[in-house]
């Protein structure tokens, strides 16, 4: 099964075509994420998410009722939780929404122990058994929840890509560069970058996008 490639922090329909034409499989839109250069007022991200196939929305710690509301109205593929939604919220969408969810998981960048790595594990799990459709695992970095633009612990994240049977998307630090060694190595359903394919902050490079998606294509 081919690696699937989701392109985040989409900012422009030009870059949604981008991506599209390129072969990448997911689009991401931020919405009422202020901190990020990346963030979209709802109606751009209505005017991306139309234009493209398989959209996600990313949210940040919003209150479940404004979630729903949100998500009705843009209605996506697929909503990306970042930050404190807990396994109950998780059941709660699922119930009322028409679309998949995704949450985010922080990793370390360094090799985390056992306990820590045991905690992980638990947490992917309930959330899983809570209806959640895939998890991102990003890169745990002091007051940033996601799209921190650097590499979490491979090693840690190969150990549950093995250990759990949900997707699992690979995040934080990915590049063309590097994007081979990342899924050789972890081996994800799924690759999620934003940054690693810019010119500057929110302003995707189509070169790069395409040259990220043709040696993801070389992988065998």
């Amino acid at each position: 099964m081919k690696t699937k490639i989701k392109i985040c922090g989409i900012i422009r329909n030009s870059y949604a075509r981008a991506a599209a034409n390129s072969g990448a499989d997911y689009i991401g839109v931020i919405v009422d994420i202020n901190e990020s250069p990346r963030n979209i007022s709802l109606e751009k991200a209505e005017e991306i998410i139309k234009s493209s196939p398989i959209p996600t929305v990313v949210l940040l710690e919003k209150d479940i009722n404004d979630t729903i509301k949100t998500t009705s109205f843009l209605n996506p593929y697929a909503i990306q939780l970042i930050g404190e939604y807990s396994p109950a919220d998780i059941q709660h969408l699922k119930k009322v929404l028409n679309c998949k969810i995704w949450k985010t998981i922080s990793i370390p960048k360094t090799g985390a122990d056992k306990e820590a790595y045991q905690s992980l594990l638990k947490l992917i799990n309930n959330y899983k058994n809570a209806g959640t459709d895939a998890i991102i695992l990003d890169t745990q970095v002091a007051k940033k929840k996601g799209g921190t633009g650097q590499t979490c612990d491979w090693d840690t994240a190969e150990k549950i890509g093995e250990a759990i049977d949900i997707p699992l998307f690979l995040a934080g630090g990915i590049n063309p560069e590097n994007v081979c060694d990342a899924v050789r190595k972890v081996r994800p359903y799924g690759i999620d970058l934003s940054s690693g394919v810019e010119k500057a902050p929110a302003q995707k490079d189509p070169e790069k996008i395409l040259e990220l998606v043709n040696n993801i294509r070389t992988i065998k």
